[in-house]
Parts: C-alpha cells; sequence; structure tokens
C-alpha cells in the first residue's frame, strides 16, 4: 500500500467498530440494535458538524483540541504525523476519517486497535516491517514528546543518542533473524515494556471525546 496507508477493508472494519463502541459508550446496557447504531452516527455526525468549518472536513488544530488534546505534550512532528496517518493520505479528514480518529483516540477502542495504529508511525514506508532508520526517527519523536513534550532544545543533543541506544538495543533482542527491520509482533514485544510508547498509549485513550 505504501506511505502507511490501511486497506479499505481494515478502513471499513474501523468504521463500524468505532459507531459500535460509541453506542455502548451512550447506552452502555443496551443491546447492539440497528436502531440504537443509527442512532450514535447521527449523534457523531452532528458532532463532526459542529467542528466543521464547511460541514465536509475538519481542520488539524480544530480535531486535537477538542478530540484528543492530551498528545499535544507529545509536539508537532509526532501529531502531524499522526493526523496524517488518521486521514489515510488523503487532503482533509471527513466524516469516515473523524469516526475512525475518534475511535482510535477514545477509551473506547481496544489496545490492539491503538497498537496498529501507533506501529504505522514507525513504519514510515508502510511496508509491514520497522526498518533501523525507521526505527530512530519516530522513537525519537515519541521519546521527545514524552520526557520534553516535544520542544525541541538543549536537550535534543543528549537526548537522540539516547534514543539511538534504545533502539540499537531494541533491534538486537526483537530482531531475531537479523534482517535489519522488525515485524509488528516483534514491535509489540518492544512496546509493551518501553515507557515512551506506552506513555502515547495511554494519552490516546485519554481524550474527552464524548457523544
Amino acid at each position: 500500500m505504501g506511505q502507511g496507508k490501511s486497506s479499505t477493508a481494515e478502513r471499513h472494519r474501523l468504521r463500524e467498530k468505532a459507531i459500535e463502541a460509541f453506542a455502548g459508550l451512550v447506552h452502555p446496557d443496551a443491546n447492539d440494535t440497528s436502531g440504537l447504531l443509527q442512532e450514535t452516527e447521527k449523534r457523531l455526525q452532528r458532532f463532526f458538524h459542529a467542528l466543521s468549518l464547511d460541514g465536509t472536513s475538519i481542520q488539524q488544530e480544530v480535531f486535537w483540541g477538542k478530540v484528543a488534546p492530551s498528545l499535544a505534550r507529545f509536539g508537532l512532528d509526532l501529531t502531524d504525523k499522526l493526523f496524517k496517518l488518521l486521514i489515510n493520505g488523503e487532503a482533509t479528514m471527513d466524516f469516515d476519517s473523524f469516526l475512525i480518529a475518534a475511535y482510535l483516540l477514545s477509551k473506547a477502542s481496544r489496545k490492539d486497535d491503538k497498537l496498529k495504529c501507533v506501529f504505522r508511525i514507525f513504519d514510515a514506508s508502510g511496508s509491514g516491517y520497522v526498518k533501523k532508520s525507521e526505527f530512530k526517527a519516530a522513537y525519537f519523536m515519541v521519546m521527545r514528546g514524552n520526557e520534553y513534550g516535544g520542544a525541541e532544545g538543549p536537550d535534543e543533543a543528549e537526548l537522540k543518542p539516547l534514543a539511538k541506544c534504545i533502539v540499537d538495543s531494541a533491534m538486537l533482542i526483537y530482531d531475531g533473524n537479523q534482517r535489519g527491520k522488525i515485524s509488528f509482533d516483534e514491535w509489540c514485544h518492544f512496546a509493551a515494556t518501553d515507557r515512551g510508547v506506552q506513555s502515547l498509549i495511554a494519552a490516546m485513550s485519554a481524550g474527552s471525546f464524548d457523544v
């Protein structure tokens, strides 16, 4: 697919999961009936239109401010990259992209869906693997956001060697075949114990979005 794009089938799955999840948030004791799902989608459409200037798209700064303000501390480099992944390479955030993004950046989403989303930040080429160079670039963004709120400054010179050391060690541990790249499953083993990645995932679950 290239450039980290999700397949049509995966986007459809996430869209359906979003509506089902938010239906549960709105009516936690109700069964998943078609009427409930339709009403939930209408609620989400009203919220989308309230945030949209033209009724068809939401600007990035508005989205982060209203849906996931907790991610702002990770800095513009990371949030800009994440936003581009959430809109799947399109020019703007339409309603379907909004549904998926709101789901992934809420308590309602499954952790494995969040992990797949964060993995795409690391897998810049969309190959399904994280090469060492991609690993270093992405991990520096995550680490800088976690430690210093994404700000560039005098600490950056100290942080880059530390990030490189962590990535080098991770490649030795998790790149079992010494291919110079790691798979999603291998990356998940790393993510499970890494403070920076876990902090990012926690921030993705701290959104104030409510329909």
